[in-house]
């Protein structure tokens, strides 16, 4: 392939990468929503997080800290926004340039277990590891449940975009 081709190739790589990291990103989003509005009031689900931030909350939190910063209550919004939507396109981004190697490919089941996969590395392991997020002992299951339920989603919908792109583009 000449270097221009190979340079297109790459582009829609990404392109299709970024688009299927937003709309998964935005579909997990919805999930992990619908189920954590559908606990009961005063659930054990709700106690355990109760005064609790979310994990990107925390890592903004501490990133801040360590450069010395103080954000407002808007940059803070924004940057916690930005880490969701970073890490979620990221990841799209990573697929989609990586997927061939890793013998992803666009099978949507493949997707949903890349998606259950990267629950349990990022839940389950990494965020505990790095202090944004308790050990999953220390979590009811409905957590974990809700979390299983939207990386599988990720997963599923970030197949399903590269899969339709996969149709129109030589991707």
């Amino acid at each position: 392939m000449s270097k221009i081709g190979d340079a297109r190739d790459k582009g829609l790589k990404l392109a299709t990468g970024l688009v299927a990291g937003a709309v998964a990103t935005w579909a997990m989003k919805k999930v992990t929503t619908m189920l954590a509005s559908s606990q009961k009031t005063g659930s054990k689900i709700e106690e355990a997080f109760a005064e609790k931030k979310p994990a990107e909350e925390v890592l903004v939190d501490k990133v801040s800290k360590k450069m010395g910063k103080r954000l407002s209550r808007k940059d803070r919004k924004r940057a916690v926004k930005g880490v969701k939507w970073g890490l979620g396109v990221g990841n799209g981004v990573a697929i989609a340039m990586a997927r061939r190697r890793l013998g992803a490919g666009d099978s949507l089941l493949r997707g949903a277990l890349f998606g259950v996969a990267t629950f349990v590395l990022v839940e389950e392991i990494l965020k505990p590891a790095v202090g944004v997020h308790k050990g999953p002992g220390a979590l009811p299951w409905q957590a974990h449940a809700r979390q299983f339920a939207g990386h599988a989603t990720y997963g599923l919908v970030n197949a399903g975009v590269r899969k339709a792109a996969g149709k129109v583009l030589p991707v």
